[in-house]
């Protein structure tokens, strides 16, 4: 309302960032019986996990949403001033209905264990010095009813996605059972060192790739000696042990149908699940470290470390296969994993254990989105200038034959374009293209599409491809655009050889292998 596009954005992008890492760093202060230098090195593996940043809007919003909650109403239980109580309440239901709202159930599910663990067994103990008055009823109430209303509110207008969404192939109709997952994700999170620096390699996808620096089995094998050396019992590492042990079955063993239905995991494809998975493991390894006082002798912390070290770059070069296959990589991997190995088996929480923290934190997460100023890339673009100017004159449905992320950059200028990101599928036009249905299960996703127009669909040739799981190729015929109804293309050849009878492709721009054509 009082900022300008390139604003508001820079606003969105840089409060979120702060908010998570204040945020996180009070809930560890709860996790860690306030040391901060604990909690500050935790913020940064978490703030700055490289899944966060790869996938920035995702489980980076989740992460905030239930840290936020938790430390809301832990506030909430310690409070006696009613208006204060109120307004924790308040901010409770909305940033719970946040939580709700994201829609990203594969990262929701089990995020929401994480944090109904950390509740029970931290925060509710709380509420036997919590006096429940009755203008407290009166106050939840309130708001349960409002919030309520305003909930039915959105459900009602956005019914007709949520039932879309619900009944695709991709992410509605899923079933996971887990189970196929290979143990060497256990130490896949060292490649990601290297995702900022070298993103693109064949067959490799970095988002995909991207995880959380958990630094397994560093945590459990803390929490042992915490548990069976120092003999502390305490509640909330034992249980978070216990959800690790139920995640870990899920993801490598496998669940039976009934036990993936009833504890919704089957919402959760292995590749997605790892990620909360990580954050577990690394709230494990932040509790054990407040806790643990045992020390080991340095000889087992060198030979536990070695092991780790050598089982950590096997696990990487088996796992990235040829992205691994450089010297350097591989010295950089044995050189700070074993030195965190070390540090973190040591438990001491000094300068250069926070400054291996930091270093990891850069090159894994910090620098996947550097700082930029202003959004030139797309406000000044030549080309989507031009695209904008010829949309503005003529209003039309646009077509780009070119992959991700270009599709997308035109809908950025305000362009309707048909093979846009579809959040939820465009059935009534992909019908029009598949009357019988036949390639339904693979266009009706989540997905990015990349068009490829041809003459015509050759015998053998399959109209809809699925490239990957959100992710469809389409090989569109001139009888197809025109069925489509597409007023304009881009693309990075000559259309005029397509032109026929029925359909005229007219050169309206060229520059730098870029075309636009209107289409009549």
């Amino acid at each position: 309302f009082f900022l300008d596009f390139p604003k508001g954005f820079s606003f969105l992008w840089i409060a979120k960032l702060l908010c998570l890492f204040f945020v996180t760093f009070e809930f560890l202060m709860l996790l860690t019986q306030r040391s901060k230098s604990l909690s500050f090195m935790g913020t940064l593996l978490i703030t700055f996990a490289p899944n966060f940043h790869w996938w920035w809007g995702a489980m980076s919003d989740i992460v905030l949403c239930g840290e936020i909650v938790i430390l809301l109403v832990y506030g909430y239980f310690l409070q006696r001033n009613f208006i204060k109580k109120s307004l924790m309440l308040f901010f409770t239901f909305i940033f719970t209905g946040y939580f709700i709202l994201i829609f990203i159930p594969a990262w929701q599910v089990p995020s929401a264990y994480i944090f109904a663990v950390v509740f029970l067994c931290l925060i509710l103990p709380s509420y036997k010095n919590f006096k429940f008055e009755r203008k407290d009823i009166f106050a939840f109430f309130c708001f349960s009813v409002f919030f309520g209303l305003i909930f039915v509110y959105f459900y009602s207008k956005s019914k007709q996605a949520i039932d879309i969404i619900t009944h695709t192939a991709y992410p509605g109709a899923r079933f996971e059972t887990g189970g196929n997952y290979s143990l060497t994700n256990l130490f896949r999170q060292w490649g990601n060192l290297f995702f900022s620096l070298q993103p693109e390699f064949p067959g490799f996808h970095a988002c995909e790739m991207s995880c959380v620096f958990d630094f397994f089995p560093v945590g459990i094998i803390l929490s042992f000696i915490v548990l069976f050396k120092d003999k502390i019992k305490d509640k909330l590492l034992i249980f978070l042990l216990i959800l690790d042990l139920f995640f870990a079955v899920f993801l490598f063993a496998g669940f039976p149908e009934f036990l993936a239905q009833i504890s919704l995991l089957k919402v959760s494809p292995e590749r997605r699940f790892f990620v909360p998975f990580g954050f577990l493991n690394l709230l494990i390894l932040i509790r054990a470290l407040s806790l643990v006082k045992y020390n080991i002798s340095k000889f087992y912390i060198v030979l536990i470390s070695f092991i780790l070290t050598d089982i950590t770059i096997l696990c990487n070069v088996i796992y990235y296969s040829a992205y691994m296959r450089d010297i350097i990589k591989i010295a950089v991997i044995a050189v700070t994993s074993f030195s965190a190995y070390y540090l973190l088996l040591s438990h001491k929480i000094n300068k250069k254990l926070i400054f291996l923290a930091v270093f990891i934190s850069f090159f894994s997460g910090a620098l996947v989105n550097p700082i930029q100023k202003g959004i030139a890339p797309i406000q000044d673009s030549y080309l989507l200038n031009i695209v904008k100017k010829i949309n503005d004159i003529k209003p039309g449905l646009w077509l780009a034959e070119m992959g991700f992320p270009i599709p997308n950059s035109l809908i950025a200028k305000g362009v309707a374009t048909f093979n846009s990101m579809n959040i939820y599928p465009n059935l009534d036009a992909f019908e029009k293209l598949d009357s019988d249905k036949k390639y339904i299960d693979i266009y009706n996703r989540y997905c990015n599409i990349d068009v490829n127009i041809v003459e015509k669909v050759l015998p053998g040739q399959d109209k809809f491809i699925l490239k990957n799981i959100s992710y469809i190729g389409i090989n569109i015929t001139p009888e197809d655009i025109k069925t489509l109804g597409i007023n304009y293309i881009l693309t990075y050849r000559s259309l005029e050889s397509f032109s026929n009878d029925k359909i005229k492709f007219e050169k309206l721009f060229e520059a730098e292998n870029f075309y636009i054509y209107g289409v009549s």
